[in-house]
């Protein structure tokens, strides 16, 4: 019987894709960290990520990796002043996709793809605040920001834009992992480590 029990093996490679993760995640957020593009930002994370994720996903080969990598984005998330919302929406993903990862004990592109299109969703959590306390956000923005951005932020992410919000993160983590899948099959495919279907 294999043993699906994670290996010191398993969690380095967590820990090293949550460093390339973040980091593509951060510079994300500072490329578009305006009030005008703050609404692409989830979908600018699921297409750059969305390579990123499909190289894990050949490293996957037991439940867990996926929630041990999302929980440490989490808790970067947590310290780094983003609250304790995303960290919640994040393992909800990761659940998610952990079940949907497993097709053809890991090997499944199509599983991986849809795994990782739902991850990019969990980073949702950062805009909790804004549908719970938009008063306390607007605040600490003008505080720190001043009035004109804040002005301009709550406007760009008004209660109407969380939803597409969602459904971008979505969008840009499927057609990130197309691209993942497309940098990837040459290689992995052919050596029958993985299955288009």
């Amino acid at each position: 019987m294999e043993n699906k029990i994670l290996n010191v093996k398993d969690l380095i490679n967590a820990g090293l894709f949550s460093v390339l993760i973040l980091f593509f995640t951060f510079v994300c957020g500072m490329v578009a960290h305006s009030p005008v593009t703050m609404p692409f930002l989830p979908f600018l994370i699921g297409v750059v990520t969305g390579p990123v994720y499909m190289l894990y996903s050949t490293k996957i080969t037991k439940p867990g990796m996926i929630i041990i990598q999302q929980f440490v984005l989490g808790l970067v998330f947590l310290v780094t002043g983003h609250g304790i919302f995303v960290i919640g929406t994040l393992m909800i993903c990761a659940i998610i996709a952990e079940f949907v990862i497993r097709k053809d004990n890991y090997t499944n592109l199509n599983a991986k793809r849809i795994a990782f299109s739902i991850t990019p969703m969990g980073v949702i959590g950062n805009f909790v605040p804004l549908l719970i306390s938009r008063d306390k956000v607007y605040q600490r923005l003008v505080m720190h920001r001043g009035v004109e951005f804040a002005n301009k932020f709550m406007n760009a992410m008004s209660y109407k834009v969380i939803v597409p919000c969602i459904l971008l993160a979505a969008v840009g983590g499927f057609i990130g992992c197309t691209i993942g899948i497309h940098l990837l099959k040459k290689h992995f495919v052919k050596a029958g480590m993985l299955k288009e279907k």
